[in-house]
């Protein structure tokens, strides 16, 4: 029988590539995914409503998408780090290793907003099928030096058989992102800090998510093309 992603391990393993590299991992969540999308939410009109400053809102949701490509591609390094036996990354590699390798996984990463996005305007559905299918386009483009399209095919190729565990896996991450939510606007709004307190975890969430996706990359490498870790940083090097 194929091997699957294995749903428990790569929860465990992310948790505890997190803790090892904690202060780093927070700060850059915090920097290019916490803030940006705070400022995001704020742009966003109420239902049945305009936005008021729509090129702002454009410019906020384009920073928001360039933000979270950027922690993918600096939190990668952490999680090859580990799998590779080596300790953890300060917070100067993991951002100079991001902006090294930002370019590919930017773009990527606004192909990969577009194409979903779309899909979810039209039907809710269709987005979510295309956000499974170019699950891992970042990470591909990144470690594999590949242009938008490639990465784009890659994923759609290495996340074949995979994507009911990666729609359990993301549905799981968004609940409890939502009782997250609740927990601290109930228990910190009465002192005033809950949304101080509500960026802090929104930006953990964000940075063990990218955690998890670099895993799941290297999941799907090793299952598919029977690459070990050493392989994959060949191209790196």
């Amino acid at each position: 029988m194929p091997e699957k992603l294995n749903f428990s391990s790569i929860i465990e393993r992310g948790f505890t590539i997190l803790g090892r590299n904690l202060s780093g991992a927070l700060l850059l969540a915090l920097l290019l995914v916490g803030l940006p999308g705070l400022f995001l939410q704020s742009q966003i009109p109420m239902p049945g409503e305009l936005p008021e400053n729509t090129l702002l809102l454009l410019v906020s949701a384009l920073i928001a998408a360039v933000g979270q490509a950027l922690l993918v591609s600096a939190l990668l390094y952490a999680v090859f780090r580990h799998l590779l036996g080596l300790g953890a990354a300060s917070l100067g590699m993991l951002f100079g290793y991001g902006i090294q390798i930002a370019v590919p996984g930017i773009l990527v990463s606004l192909a990969v907003a577009l194409i979903t996005g779309i899909g979810l305007v039209l039907f809710i559905v269709p987005g979510i099928i295309l956000m499974l299918l170019l699950y891992v386009a970042v990470p591909a483009a990144v470690i594999e030096r590949l242009t938008v399209g490639e990465a784009l095919r890659r994923s759609i190729h290495l996340t074949e058989g995979s994507r009911w565990v990666l729609l359990s896996f993301q549905i799981i991450v968004w609940m409890v992102s939502l009782l997250l939510g609740w927990f601290v606007d109930v228990l910190f709004r009465p002192l005033g800090i809950s949304v101080v307190v509500g960026l802090v975890v929104a930006s953990l969430i964000s940075a063990f998510t990218a955690i998890a996706v670099g895993l799941i990359y290297h999941d799907l490498r090793r299952i598919r093309d029977g690459a070990t870790a050493e392989d994959m940083v060949r191209p790196l090097k």
